[in-house]
């Protein structure tokens, strides 16, 4: 869990789409307490992303590739491992200001089903169903 740590807490301290005080929160254990954790792992290289799930309720919570392998299909290669194991409709929460992140999610069929606010600003609530 150490390589997934060390990818939260550089996304993390990183996001320009967080609030300055939320960049701090770098506590991985602490911030995915109970819920599943996967890992995506290249030979030679080791872990390059993970999911995070709240499976009570289908809910994505975290979503972080290694910014060194973005763009690599390593974020959508664990979104559809969730089809084997995780029954739908999944929903996560994006930060409204995280626009790649939504271009991401909306080009993979996500769609929004609700807004709100919470301590790091207004997000989207997305969803995931496949038809």
């Amino acid at each position: 869990m150490i390589a997934v740590a060390r990818i939260f807490t550089t996304i993390i301290s990183t996001a320009q789409w967080l609030p300055e005080h939320s960049r701090t929160e770098t506590n991985f254990a602490a911030a995915s307490e109970g819920e599943d954790v996967w890992v995506a792992e290249r030979p030679a290289v080791g872990i390059c992303g993970f999911i995070s799930v709240w499976r009570p309720q289908s809910f994505i919570h975290h979503l972080y590739v290694d910014p060194r392998f973005h763009h690599q299909g390593v974020g959508t290669a664990l979104l559809a491992s969730l089809a084997d194991w995780l029954p739908e409709p999944w929903t996560l929460k994006c930060a409204a200001s995280n626009t790649a992140a939504l271009v991401f999610y909306e080009s993979r069929g996500w769609r929004t089903i609700d807004t709100g606010v919470s301590e790091n600003g207004p997000y989207f609530l997305l969803e995931h169903q496949r038809s």
